[in-house]
């Protein structure tokens, strides 16, 4: 009996791996193989499709705009020569990078805006992702004619694919005065892109500048972070947003009451390339639920949500307003 030995990464939970050695009978490992090689062709074809769609999004329309959008690691703050005790401190600023695509009609060609959020909130969910779009916005149309966006992140549940981020999609339209947007998340350990090396280089500066100054005129908070890089690097936008300004919930007493024409947003849900659309009977049930229970705005669109996932049997949605 032929025995292979062979190492693999493995899954120990949600969001860790471990580096393993295997041996096992060449039938089993032949399994295996076929098993994996299953799970990276699926893998493999929505990488490349998704990828595919952000390139042909970059033959932009004037008044459409691409935005890229990622949590960078918080940064912590570095003295020189610290004393043992400054070891201890825990300051951090969370630092969120957004590049904006568009087209230059001036030009004839595609341009980007960068902009960096800079916060001493270091909640990172999609209370805070709300709140620096909104940020975002407020510059972008100072600067440029925005009708749409197209929203690329990654796909983290605790900050972008999430329910919450879904109703505030779905009520894009409403909040930020008529801007049509979509949100799309590229695959699994897909994400890297601008935003990482912009967020790389503001950290690097600031560590570089932290390190070269004397004792006085230390950047020790966020605020001060935020207003050294305005100076140190005028090519991207800053904005800091104070840890008041991200509330603890953006549901109102008037979002209980909703109407149907903003209830039944223009949502659908796709596997891969392929779409499905809502059923009648679907926003029927949902739309009766939502009169029996008068609950918050996210109760009714994720229910839209979940019962298009359950009756096409899908695991992924995109969508549209």
């Amino acid at each position: 009996m032929i025995k292979l030995q062979y190492s693999i990464i493995e899954d120990a939970s949600v969001d860790h791996t471990t580096f393993v050695t295997i041996t096992q009978t060449a039938d089993i490992f032949v399994d295996s193989l076929v098993e994996y090689l299953l799970k990276l062709r699926k893998h493999d074809f929505i990488a490349k499709e998704q990828a595919a769609f952000l390139v042909e999004k970059s033959s932009l329309q004037e008044g459409e705009i691409v935005v890229l959008g990622d949590f960078a690691e918080n940064y912590s703050f570095v003295i020189q020569d610290a004393v043992q005790g400054f070891h201890w401190n825990n300051t951090q600023a969370t630092i969120h990078p957004f590049v904006a695509y568009y087209y230059d009609a001036v030009r004839g060609e595609v341009c980007f805006l960068n902009f960096v959020i800079i916060s001493d909130s270091l909640t990172h969910d999609s209370v805070a992702v709300h709140c620096f779009v909104k940020k975002l916005l407020t510059f972008l149309v100072t600067k440029l004619t925005v009708k749409k966006v197209y929203y690329f992140s990654d796909g983290a549940a605790s900050q972008y694919k999430n329910k919450k981020n879904f109703v505030n999609l779905a009520f894009h339209n409403r909040d930020f005065k008529n801007i049509e947007a979509e949100w799309h998340f590229f695959a699994t350990a897909h994400g890297k892109g601008p935003c990482d090396g912009l967020g790389g280089t503001v950290k690097r500066e600031a560590v570089s500048t932290s390190l070269k100054r004397p004792l006085e005129g230390q950047i020790q908070t966020p605020q001060e972070l935020s207003e050294w890089a305005k100076d140190a690097i005028p090519s991207v936008t800053f904005e800091f947003v104070d840890k008041k300004e991200t509330p603890v919930t953006r549901v109102s007493s008037e979002d209980m009451e909703m109407e149907t024409s903003q209830t039944l947003a223009q949502i659908s849900a796709t596997a891969g390339v392929e779409a499905a659309e809502l059923s009648n009977e679907a926003k029927d049930k949902v739309l009766q639920r939502s009169v029996a229970l008068p609950q918050a705005r996210s109760l009714l669109v994720w229910g839209l949500l979940e019962s298009t996932r359950r009756d096409n049997n899908l695991n992924h949605f995109h969508l549209t307003l």
